[in-house]
């Protein structure tokens, strides 16, 4: 898996419109978030922005660290950040699952998607860091704990 010098850019459009746009149009529906209030949105979307990108860097940073030290991988950081932010994808599916199942705890709609996220790093880890099969899950699990490490870390 070769990504081209754009992989990281898409990735990060991919990590904003998971992390800034689908909650703000939640905020949108659910809190009546004024929709004429230009100040608050360019507000709530510059601070968004940088929120996820942080966060998207702790997760691919932690992701990183796994794969090389831990598990005998080599590569930079920089070449796990496209993997780590296409495996922002499947939480999308988190409204999906919230509106149309009878789920009700946040810990088994999270599930589904953060298992996905999970396998994406994987199979990602693997390409990008050459780390084997049989360890490619605990960097894709290390991921997945820097992404909730961050979102602890930057709530908003």
């Amino acid at each position: 898996m070769v990504f081209a010098g754009t992989a990281t850019a898409d990735a990060y459009i991919v990590v904003f419109a998971v992390s800034v746009l689908v909650p703000l149009l939640f905020l949108l529906d659910v809190v009546g978030l004024d929709p004429f209030n230009w100040l608050s949105w360019v507000v709530a979307l510059i601070a968004g922005a940088a929120n996820a990108g942080f966060r998207w860097l702790i997760a691919a940073g932690v992701f990183w660290y796994m794969a090389t030290n831990a598990l005998g991988g080599q590569g930079r950081y920089h070449a796990g950040l496209p993997v780590v932010g296409f495996a922002h994808t499947p939480l999308l599916l988190i409204p999906l699952i919230a509106n149309f199942t009878r789920l009700s705890s946040p810990i088994l709609i999270y599930l589904v998607p953060a298992a996905w996220g999970v396998l994406i790093m994987s199979v990602g880890v693997q390409a990008v860091y050459d780390v084997p099969k049989d360890k490619a899950v605990l960097a894709g699990l290390a991921g997945a704990f820097g992404y909730f490490l961050a979102v602890f870390i930057f709530q908003i």
